[in-house]
Parts: structure tokens; sequence; C-alpha cells
């Protein structure tokens, strides 16, 4: 009885590792996702103040 139940749960948790190792490898690399996160932050804050300025040029 061990030794079904030891191969079947080893067998599904051999499985899920892989699963798991799969999906570790298709995540962005941290340090990247972090550069994108401000590099899209100061493209915001850029769109932000030109359309303050468009508005403002529109209002004179």
């Amino acid at each position: 009885m061990n030794v079904i139940i030891e191969s079947r749960v080893e067998k599904q948790i051999q499985l899920l590792a892989e699963g798991h190792q799969d999906i570790l490898e298709k995540l962005p690399d941290v340090d990247k996702v972090r550069d994108l996160e401000e590099r899209v932050s100061t493209l915001e804050n850029i769109a932000k103040m030109q359309r303050q300025e468009l508005n403002a040029m529109k209002g004179a």
C-alpha cells in the first residue's frame, strides 16, 4: 500500500515541481520589471505635464 501511495504521490509531486519550474522560467526578471515600471511612471508624468501645458495654451 505504501509503495503505491509513494509512487503516485512522488510522481504527482515531480509533475508539480516541473510545472512550477516552467512557470518560474517564464516569469520576467524582477529588475527588468522594476526598470519598466520606472520608465512607464516617468512617461506618464511627462504626458501629464504636457497635457497641462496644452490645456493652459488652449485657455490662453
